[in-house]
């Protein structure tokens, strides 16, 4: 049976504490108590006028205070850095009335007004003392694109709040001696500030400053930094593969060796050189290389419509798979075929654009990168879209196939392939304004069909950090065949690949934005996803149930040989959970680790201790699914996977008309899911902590959070695994409900969920504005009370 509970309730001491208690929450302080409670640094931080907002911590009390000082406005740069915010609430700081308080959760529904930045402080029991201020919709720039500019050159800040109308972002660049040099800023959204390097700047290694307008000089970030270059000279020679190489532009010779030759010389020329290829059409049968070198190579076409280059009919597929026996591509190198061009490892950079290559089902690969830093691929089309029928591959063949890189850029191509890029183990990599044709070359029934659907991705992302794919059209390249997914990331980071304690990572600092898709999907198959977060490699002792042993600022030990620390098989980058006891709610990243004992990036609000379970798992981190547009997809646009701090906002999804034809799966829509399996105490976490869907629109769909339990009908997990989500403010049509809370499985007596929040959502054509679900405990609701079908426990309307 569903119990309310009020504010009345829980303001009354005592009741809230048994009846809290009975609910399996953290029981709230009986009596006065002067300790400074904690609020947490790593929950959502946004807030918006009339809109409930929940508040994630330690140590509150029915009688604690709320308070929220608006930190007014400054437009001077901030040349003495960014100030500390007042201690304590300064005079004027507004009370706000909370709801829902238990020891570790409050919520409370701000006034209607101007979106700014504001303080937020909880009070202690007896209100003498206060916790440290929590900074809520001020600008969090978490990476910015263009790793290293040159004086002049753009680089986008991505993140949370970097624009919230009413103010004027601001950026600057911070020298070693404190000088401030303003950047020329033009906002894309509230996520995106393009900022322009100025010209007249020296090289070196900057503070990055950003505003969004509104907080004077507390609201300023200076987390990041940015390496200014000094421009890059062009490369030194010019070799035409014609006239220097005796390639052949009418395609009668073969032009293999020709353009290897010249990739050659221009390895080897001082400076680099451009390597031009005239207008023509060249037939090749073999893999040619971009020889390792610190060199420039720079290949150029005349153009996507004027220079192709296409695998001859006449070549062979590349004898690198065992035939009739089920394989997949899961890499490039040196000494294999799998590529038509393969960029061997090195520094030197190198440029692909205005030109056209086929493989003309004779490789797996279109363009091969192997741990080759600072290549730009673009203006150029890339067709490699099937394959022998002896040949079995359980994704299909690529397009672009990275690994190992930093800085790589695919811009303005048209890649037609069963998987157009295929990223493992990047950094800063930038895919925008392509066209992604995507299709799977094996419909039901056809030889060599290992799956009863398409499995194929047009972006497929592992182990990768500061990723940006924006302005992308996603489409069927067929009529005939099929493409799972627009975008899918997941795996974690590769044998030999950790780039050591501040890079290794599982998916960090992602941004999917401004693209469309269509037509994701296969008839009768459960697929058809548009751009989703899925699961991650197991690590050893990464993803289970950990008692705490032990614990400092910066460590946590657990039972000894519970971690192995080989480079392959370590969890730095990956994220400590604290799902119960002490501590429970908080959220670090892993920077280093013996066998037994995590080190955390950042030091605890609340130190853990003896009564504290953990769970350390690789996951999605500061994620952005914003402003895309998704027509004819079943399903899944957000992170499907475990999953924490990431926003999915903004977007429009339609999945009327959409393969499976008329489904209204449990998750088609906008949302996250999360997953418990195996046996306890060794469960199989796959959560969601502190993640946003907010402002969406969606036709035949919900936006949801929802989670799995596939561990046994008696097992529970030590603490919530959906904690502290935030549903809000989206608009559903030809939905039975808006939003939904729920399991997938059989729920048993359980903390599935927690403290999530669900407000304002609509459903047109639907009283129903939110479902809640078994297993969903405290939900703070806000909406009519006719739209809620309650389901849980300890719901909280607001």
């Amino acid at each position: 049976m569903t119990r309310q509970i009020s504010r009345r309730t829980v303001l009354k001491t005592m009741g809230a504490t048994s009846a809290l208690a009975v609910a399996g929450i953290p029981a709230l302080p009986a009596r006065a108590d002067a300790t400074a409670p904690a609020l947490y640094p790593e929950q959502l931080r946004n807030l918006v006028p009339g809109t409930a907002v929940q508040l994630n911590g330690a140590g509150f009390s029915a009688t604690s205070q709320l308070r929220l000082w608006t930190v007014a406005d400054d437009v001077t740069p901030p040349s003495g850095g960014v100030p500390a915010l007042p201690a304590t609430p300064p005079a004027g700081a507004a009370p706000l009335t909370p709801a829902g308080v238990t020891a570790t959760s409050l919520a409370a529904i701000p006034p209607a007004g101007s979106r700014t930045v504001q303080a937020a402080y909880v009070s202690s029991a007896d209100g003498t003392s206060w916790s440290a201020p929590l900074l809520l919709n001020a600008a969090e720039p978490w990476f910015h694109t263009r790793p290293a500019p040159e004086p002049g050159q753009t680089i986008d800040v991505i993140g949370a709040n970097l624009h919230l109308g009413g103010g004027t972002p601001a950026v600057y660049l911070r020298g070693s001696t404190g000088t401030l040099h303003a950047c020329a800023v033009t906002v894309i959204s509230r996520f995106e500030l393009t900022a322009t390097v100025p010209a007249s700047i020296a090289p070196g290694s900057y503070d990055l400053l950003v505003s969004n307008g509104r907080g004077g000089h507390h609201g300023y970030s200076e987390k990041l930094t940015v390496q200014v270059t000094s421009p890059a000279a062009p490369p030194a020679g010019a070799i035409d593969v014609v006239t220097d190489h005796g390639a052949d532009p009418t395609g009668t010779a073969d032009s293999t060796a020709a353009i290897q030759a010249a990739l050659t010389a221009a390895a080897a020329t001082p400076g680099g050189a451009t390597v031009s290829i005239p207008a023509g059409n060249y037939a090749v049968s073999g893999r040619m290389t971009f020889p390792a070198t610190a060199n420039p190579i720079h290949l150029v076409g005349d153009g996507q419509g004027s220079t192709a280059i296409r695998m001859s009919d006449a070549s062979t597929f590349g004898a690198d798979f065992p035939l009739e026996t089920p394989d997949d591509v899961y890499g490039v190198g040196p000494a294999d075929q799998k590529s038509l061009f393969y960029l061997d490892a090195a520094n030197g950079a190198v440029v692909i654009r205005d030109l056209s290559i086929d493989a003309n089902d004779r490789r797996a690969v279109g363009i091969g990168v192997n741990r080759r830093h600072n290549v730009t691929i673009q203006n150029t089309t890339i067709v490699c879209n099937d394959y022998p029928s002896n040949v079995w591959l359980r994704t299909g063949v690529n397009g672009v196939f990275a690994y190992g890189c930093r800085n790589l850029r695919v811009l303005e191509c048209d890649i037609d392939s069963n998987n157009c890029v295929v990223l493992g183990a990047m950094l800063d990599v930038e895919i925008a304004d392509c066209a992604l044709r995507a299709c799977f070359p094996r419909v039901n029934g056809e030889p060599n069909h290992p799956q009863p659907d398409a499995d194929n991705t047009a972006v497929r992302i592992a182990g990768s950090r500061r990723i940006a794919v924006r302005r992308n059209d996603f489409q069927r390249s067929s009529t005939t065949f099929y493409y799972a997914r627009g975008l899918g990331a997941g795996g974690s980071k590769l044998a030999a690949f950790s780039y050591g304690p501040a890079e290794a990572c599982g998916l960090e600092d992602v941004i999917v934005a401004h693209n469309t898709l269509d037509g994701a999907g296969e008839p009768n198959g459960n697929n058809g996803e548009a751009f989703v977060g899925d699961t991650f490699t197991t690590k050893p002792g990464e993803r289970v149930q950990l008692p705490v042993v032990s614990a400092t600022s910066t460590t946590v030990t657990v039972p000894t040989g519970t971690f192995d620390t080989a480079g392959s098989f370590d969890v730095i980058g990956a994220h400590v959970f604290v799902l119960s006891g002490t501590g429970e709610g908080q959220v670090r990243r892993v920077q280093a680790h013996t066998t037994d004992t995590v080190t955390v990036a950042e030091p605890w609000s609340v130190v853990p201790d003896s009564t504290s379970i953990i769970t350390v798992v690789i996951t999605h981190v500061r994620q952005l699914y914003v402003h895309n547009t998704v027509t004819t997809c079943p399903k899944y646009l957000g992170n499907y996977g475990p999953s924490y701090y990431s926003i999915c906002a903004e977007n429009t999804f339609d999945g009327d008309g959409a393969f499976p034809s008329g489904s209204t799966g449990l998750d088609q829509g906008v949302g996250g899911a999360a997953a418990l399996r195996g046996t306890a105490p060794s469960f199989d976490y796959k959560i969601q902590f502190y993640n946003e869907v907010s402002d969406n629109q969606i036709n035949t769909g919900r936006v949801f959070y929802s989670y799995t339990n596939t561990a046994g009908a008696s097992s529970a997990p030590a603490g919530p695994i959906v904690r502290s989500n935030a549903l809000v403010r989206n608009t559903v049509t030809n939905s039975p409900e808006a939003a939904k809370l729920f399991t997938t499985t059989a729920a048993v007596a359980a903390p599935w969920g927690r403290y999530n929040l669900s407000a304002l959502n609509a459903s047109a054509g639907s009283s129903t504005s939110t479902v809640i679900g078994a297993g969903f405990d405290t939900t703070y609701y806000q909406g009519p009370a006719t739209g809620l079908t309650d389901g849980g426990s300890g719901t909280v309307t607001l």
